[in-house]
């Protein structure tokens, strides 16, 4: 099993959106900032705020606790 990606959003009347992106890397999994997480299981959480435009990009920047990384985010399910 690969790297798992969840989270969560919400939206602003300007279009702006924030939330956050949770990681899991299973057990003797490297993530690409070449961490590797040993024999545990590793997840963290990091923030995320784009702008209107940032969403017509195909990738954008994000900041994590291990490291800069450009990321393309898909919606799955509508928010509840």
């Amino acid at each position: 099993m690969g790297v798992l990606f969840d989270g969560r959003y919400d939206e602003d009347g300007e279009g702006t959106i924030s939330g956050s992106i949770t990681v899991t890397v299973p057990a003797n999994g490297t993530v690409i900032q070449g961490v590797s997480t040993g024999s545990s299981e590793m997840t963290y959480a990091t923030p995320i705020t784009l702008a209107k435009a940032d969403l017509e990009a195909a990738f954008f920047p994000v900041e994590t606790p291990l490291g800069a990384v450009n990321v393309r985010l898909q919606k799955l399910r509508n928010l509840n």
